[in-house]
C-alpha cells in the first residue's frame, strides 16, 4: 500500500517517520545502533493491521543491533450495508421519493440526504463502524410523518453485514 506513514523510535527516542513507495516498504537509514519500535496505525485508507487490534496501532521491537525487515500485513477493512426503508402504515406499500438525512459517526464526513427508489428504500453500501443516525425528512405529496424522529444505528461489520432502518409514514 503507497503512501502510509511507519514511524520508527531508536534507542536514544528519536522519531523518524517515511511514507511506503508503491511497493509497500519504507526505508529509514542511519538510524542509530541499539532498540527500535516501528509502528504502522492501525487503519489506513480502508485497511486495517492483520497482525494486532485493529482499534490499536501496531508496534514491533527490534532488540539490538539487528538490521531487520519487519513485514506488517494489512487487509481491507470489514465494511457492513445500511439499509433503510420507508413504506405506507397502513397498506405497507414502499414509499418512494421520501428523503433521508444520514449523518456519519464523528469525523467521517458531513451528513448526507438521499432519496428513496420506487422499491421505498436507500442502500448505502461500504459503510465502516460507527453509530449512523437517520431522519426522514421529506415525503412525497399526500403523506405525512414526524420529521424530527431520529433513529441511531449503530455499525459494527464484524458482527453483521448489514443493518436494517424502517419507517412508517402515513397518508394525509
Amino acid at each position: 500500500i503507497d503512501g502510509v506513514t511507519v514511524t520508527v523510535v531508536d534507542s536514544k527516542g528519536g522519531t523518524h517517520t517515511a511514507d511506503t513507495n508503491g511497493n509497500g516498504q519504507a526505508s529509514f537509514n542511519n538510524l542509530p545502533n541499539g532498540s527500535r519500535v516501528i509502528t504502522i496505525p492501525a487503519t489506513v485508507d480502508g485497511y486495517e493491521t492483520l497482525t494486532g487490534n485493529a482499534n490499536k496501532d501496531t508496534t514491533v521491537v527490534i532488540e539490538g543491533n539487528v538490521e531487520k525487515t519487519s513485514k506488517f500485513e494489512l487487509v481491507p477493512e470489514k465494511t457492513a450495508d445500511l439499509i433503510i426503508t420507508v413504506k405506507d402504515e397502513k397498506t405497507n406499500d414502499p414509499v418512494p421519493g421520501a428523503k433521508v438525512k444520514i449523518s456519519k459517526p464523528e469525523g467521517a464526513g458531513e451528513p448526507e440526504v438521499k432519496e428513496t427508489g420506487n422499491d421505498g428504500r436507500i442502500v448505502m453500501k461500504g459503510l465502516r463502524k460507527g453509530k449512523y443516525t437517520t431522519t426522514v425528512v421529506s415525503v412525497p405529496e399526500g403523506y405525512n410523518v414526524t420529521t424530527d424522529e431520529e433513529v441511531v444505528v449503530d455499525i459494527d461489520p464484524a458482527n453483521a453485514p448489514e443493518a436494517q432502518v424502517d419507517y412508517k409514514v402515513g397518508q394525509v
